[in-house]
């Protein structure tokens, strides 16, 4: 008996599944190949506007570096040297230049380095903002399931005043009142930073209370939104104990709101350090600018304005990238 001969549209299903899976990579391939073009406009537009911004700002660099007491012959002399008498464009290519060499300037206020000077001091305002992070995303998402469990309850309603507190309350007010109580009055961690784990603790939760704030609010709205579908309430019907709705069917669901809030959050963080670390004289990258400013260190000021709105592009571009393996659909867009 001769075998059924197979239609000719008939596909076996591992076959469909790896044609599937090629799809799905090379739409997302083609997805990040089309986020990272429009990103090249994005850093060519910050390097302008921190170039100008600098260059605009009042004072004659040359005039400070040379001191009350010169003479205008001495102060042509360093305008020559750091190339102020030439024309901004020209500024402006030797500055691109020089970045893609590596080459930040010098700076005029220790007569070091700029690259230098930053390296000493990223990784702490790093490790700060890292820390700041992981606290904000543990309470904040654990505040926001709770609140959505509860909706309505005395905890949600104490939980989400505190949220807006923790939103509208400024930094430098929080970081003080912090200090006041538990180095102050309690002793409990050293009144500044002293490069401790102890010391980092004040300096962490004023830098996180911002985006806990903003991630316990966002996750109560997500999960209020998920927990009315109707497969949680399937989920329900069938039994499953509430901790397993909660967390292994509604907040995973949830994981696209909390991953893009806590992406352009931990971006904030590094630029939103500069109040906290002047509170704390934590040394970062934001007490470095602060000092830079009131010495009129040019080159120092445009290297770290210029080095967290590069940051803050990126992580922006790895959570949209991230987002999209995440929520396949993105891609589409």
């Amino acid at each position: 008996m001769k075998p059924r001969a197979r239609p000719p549209s008939f596909v076996p299903p591992v076959t469909e599944a790896v044609v599937t899976i090629q799809g799905g990579e090379r739409v997302l391939l083609r997805y990040i190949r089309r986020r990272l073009l429009m990103t090249v406009p994005i850093l060519f537009a910050v390097s302008v506007l921190v170039f100008m911004m600098v260059h605009l700002m009042p004072g004659d660099p040359a005039r400070i570096i040379a001191g009350d007491s010169a003479t205008e012959e001495d102060v042509e002399m360093i305008r020559k040297e750091m190339g102020l008498d030439k024309p901004l464009v020209q500024q402006y290519l030797t500055y691109v230049s020089n970045i893609f060499k590596g080459d930040l300037g010098m700076s005029m206020r220790t007569r070091r380095p700029v690259a230098v000077e930053i390296s000493s001091r990223l990784p702490n305002t790093v490790r700060l903002a890292a820390v700041a992070m992981v606290i904000s995303v543990i309470f904040g998402v654990a505040v926001g399931v709770i609140s959505a469990s509860r909706p309505y309850s005395l905890s949600d309603n104490l939980s989400m005043v505190g949220a807006l507190v923790g939103v509208s309350m400024p930094t430098f007010y929080l970081g003080l009142m912090l200090m006041l109580l538990f180095s102050v009055k309690m002793g409990w961690v050293p009144l500044l930073a002293d490069g401790s784990l102890k010391g980092m603790i004040l300096p962490a939760v004023t830098l996180a209370a911002r985006p806990l704030a903003l991630l316990a609010r966002m996750t109560r709205s997500s999960m209020l939104e998920v927990l009315n579908q109707d497969y949680i309430l399937a989920a329900r019907a069938q039994g499953l104990p509430e901790r397993v709705v909660l967390y292994s069917r509604a907040l995973k669901n949830c994981m696209t709101t909390i991953l893009t809030v806590a992406g352009l959050q931990f971006g904030h963080l590094l630029a939103g350090a500069v109040v906290t670390e002047q509170v704390f004289a934590w040394p970062g990258i934001g007490s470095l600018i602060v000092v830079s400013i009131r010495a009129r260190d040019f080159p120092t000021i445009q290297a770290c304005v210029l080095l967290i709105a590069v940051s803050f592009v990126l992580l922006n571009l790895l959570t949209d990238i991230l987002y999209s393996v995440v929520n396949p659909r993105v891609r589409l867009g």
